[in-house]
């Protein structure tokens, strides 16, 4: 048994190709098991007995189907091995195809519901925006008041700067005093004036008086505003005075300056909320001057034909003459006024300038004011703003109409 050495290694190798397979199948390739059938066939006729022992009857067993395997049959285990590798090819590539496919559609699921989602999110959106929207539309609608919208559109930019810079900011309630002031034009030849003039303490110059303060005049063109216009002051419960006081010195001067001196006017619009009457005491200061018969100095009141409950029926105002002077002085005096139930009434205060001489010049004082003005509201009436803006802002077609607007 000199070769069995040489078997031996041929077994091992042999052994060695088994343990591959058996451990990992299908890991032996077909072409080495081709090469050990072949030389197993090679041995195996010139093995003696001596060899066989040595080798071991399982190691021999295995040469034997090795040398039995033939050609065709190694050539068919190996179709079928190619054949069982293609099935499990097709196998594996259909499955994943098949996966392939679920993901696919997985995928494209997932999409749609995610763009059916999201749709669905900004349509939800849109909505909710729409009822916000909507709602806080309709609730700024109620709060706002439209009539208050509407005669805040009458107004106009230069007439709302005045409103912003009368009174520093006070609320509209607190302003209600009107008052002007004006000058008496004389002119030159055929437009001179004299006793075409009004007359500053007459009962039957109230109206004009009025309509000068309204803005209307019956006689604007014979007396024009001094120095400021027209102008709506505030009224606070600490304020002791509001109106005009001023005093200047003339060095030259004529006789028309004294005798148709300038002159001023001021209103108090004050309400009665209550629904009795109420009677108080109203203080004011004023100056005047008597020459020619158109100065002086009067107090009236002027009430509308229809209460604050029904001021759209409002068509006329009755004036009422409660103080007049006609003398040169400047002073100040309580006069006794009354407001019936649940009316608004005016209290228009027309003065004349004061003058007289000293030895620094010419003197000239005006003064047209109201004090203690808090024993008004502690009477029980009330500052009706809201009519004295009236009165300040329209170009008024009519006497009535502060009342009318301010309705």
């Amino acid at each position: 048994m000199s070769d069995t050495p040489h078997y031996q290694a041929i077994m091992d190798a042999i052994a060695a190709v088994f343990a591959q397979e058996n451990a990992n199948p299908g890991s032996v390739g077909i072409d080495r098991i081709r090469e050990l059938s072949i030389l197993a066939r090679t041995v195996m006729p010139n093995m003696t007995a001596a060899d066989i022992v040595a080798i071991g009857s399982a190691k021999f067993e295995a040469l034997t189907i090795l040398a039995a395997a033939t050609d065709e049959a190694i050539n068919l285990l190996s179709t079928d091995l190619q054949a069982q590798m293609n099935t499990l090819h097709a196998g594996i590539s259909q499955d994943i195809n098949n996966l392939d496919a679920s993901v696919r559609a997985a995928i494209n699921q997932l999409r749609a519901t995610s763009e059916t989602a999201i749709n669905d999110l900004y349509t939800a959106k849109a909505a909710m925006m729409e009822t916000l929207t909507s709602d806080k539309t309709n609730e700024l609608t109620g709060i706002i008041d439209t009539a208050k919208l509407a005669a805040l559109s009458e107004i106009s930019a230069a007439e709302a700067t005045a409103i912003a810079n009368v009174g520093g900011g006070r609320e509209a309630m607190d302003q209600g005093i009107l008052i002007a002031d004006f000058t008496r034009f004389i002119g030159q030849g055929p437009f001179s004036y004299t006793s075409q003039l009004p007359q500053t303490y007459h009962s039957n110059q109230m109206d004009k008086l009025f309509k000068l303060l309204l803005g209307m005049g019956h006689d604007s063109e014979r007396v024009r505003h001094n120095r400021v216009p027209r102008q709506l002051l505030p009224f606070s419960d600490d304020a002791n005075a509001v109106g005009v006081a001023q005093q200047y010195t003339e060095y030259a001067q004529s006789g028309n300056q004294q005798n148709y001196p300038t002159f001023n006017i001021a209103a108090i619009f004050l309400k009665n909320p209550t629904d009795a009457e109420i009677s108080t005491s109203l203080n004011y200061c004023y100056s005047t001057h008597w020459g020619s018969g158109h100065e002086g100095a009067q107090l009236f009141r002027v009430l509308p034909n229809a209460n604050d409950d029904n001021r759209a029926a409002i068509s006329d105002l009755t004036y009422s003459q409660l103080w007049n002077v006609t003398n040169s002085t400047v002073t100040s005096r309580a006069q006794s006024i009354s407001v019936p139930a649940k009316t608004t009434a005016a209290f228009v205060l027309a003065c004349s300038e004061h003058y007289w001489t000293s030895s620094s010049g010419y003197q000239f004082v005006k003064e047209c004011s109201f004090f203690n003005l808090p024993t008004l509201r502690a009477s029980g009436l009330e500052i009706d703003g809201r009519t004295a803006q009236q009165a300040f802002l329209k170009n008024n077609v009519s006497d009535f109409a502060p009342w009318k607007n301010a309705a």
